[in-house]
């Protein structure tokens, strides 16, 4: 489930519904796609005006019809890397800094997309095995499958005991 404007929108594996409604007299449940689902319940977050998923076919958006607001359609968002996202079960997202997170824990790998300008990174790490993220005032919080918090620090991007490398693919530059 995702609160999204006045309404709920209810995920399943396959299907996608909104219920509307004030109280249970008036909740109506409306169908939004009956071939896409969400396969990670806590990747569905509320990005800006979408709410972002991780489906079975890859990374999906809801956005709200131009012509009727009740209404929304789905799209797909992770095009030029779909190839990559492993469709895992266990995926976690969160939405900071303009960037939707999602966090693939069985292949410790972070992808970050920045909405605003519709760019995909990814990061990886023997460290990024997340499996809930917490974002509390300008703080944020990792549980890793050990059981392992961790609280980010932006001022720092090196770990002890890993060295990183860093590899930028670009397309037309």
């Amino acid at each position: 489930l995702v609160r999204y404007r006045d309404y709920l929108v209810i995920f399943t594996r396959t299907t996608i519904h909104t219920l509307n409604g004030k109280s249970p007299e008036e909740y109506q449940i409306g169908m939004i796609h009956d071939g896409i689902g969400c396969i990670a319940p806590r990747s569905a977050k509320v990005v800006g005006n979408h709410v972002f998923f991780l489906s079975a076919e890859g990374v999906h958006y809801l956005r709200p019809n131009a012509l009727v607001l009740e209404s929304l359609n789905v799209f797909r968002t992770d095009g030029a890397i779909k190839s990559q996202i492993t469709k895992d079960e266990n995926a976690v997202a969160m939405v900071y800094d303009s960037q939707y997170w999602l966090c693939i824990p069985s292949k410790f790998e972070i992808y970050r997309f920045y909405y605003d300008t519709g760019i995909w990174t990814k990061d990886y790490s023997s460290k990024l095995d997340i499996i809930a993220f917490s974002n509390y005032g300008a703080d944020i919080y990792e549980l890793s499958t050990m059981g392992t918090l961790y609280k980010q620090d932006p001022t720092y991007y090196m770990d002890n005991d890993e060295i990183y490398t860093m590899q930028v693919d670009s397309k037309f530059l």
